[in-house]
């Protein structure tokens, strides 16, 4: 786990996977920063949802997600609301090889597993059902 403790270098690259996403009510917080794609991270974390999603480290999932480059101003209001929830802001490597700063949980299942890793397509009856092992 490689956690921020301070960023000073502007702009940023910052992976979101949840509610900061485009058409999710927290995107507004990146309001003046610029969109750069539709990707996912390496296969190396969890994602639960408990009315908001959560990923975790030690797992075996890509999280889907969008990139942007945030500026200062951005910035600080995401991280003033994540962090002050709780998450931890950190580096991750993303599925080609760049790494971003995302914002990842400490407690390991929180809600519901979401097998697929998206957010946006929750778990199926089908999943739910292999997830509690019937």
């Amino acid at each position: 786990m490689k956690i921020l403790h301070e960023v000073n270098d502007f702009p940023v690259p910052m992976f979101v996977y949840g509610t900061l996403r485009r058409g999710h009510g927290l995107n507004w917080c990146l309001r003046d920063s610029e969109f750069i794609k539709k990707t996912r991270t390496k296969s190396e974390f969890n994602m639960f949802g408990a009315g908001c999603p959560i990923i975790v480290r030690n797992g075996e999932t890509a999280i889907t997600g969008e990139l942007y480059l945030v500026c200062e101003e951005d910035f600080r209001t995401v991280d003033n609301i994540e962090v002050g929830a709780g998450y931890n802001r950190e580096w991750v490597e993303l599925e080609d090889g760049e790494e971003a700063i995302a914002y990842t949980y400490a407690l390991d299942g929180c809600g519901n597993l979401i097998i697929s890793g998206d957010w946006t397509q929750q778990n199926t009856p089908e999943e739910l059902s292999m997830e509690m092992g019937a």
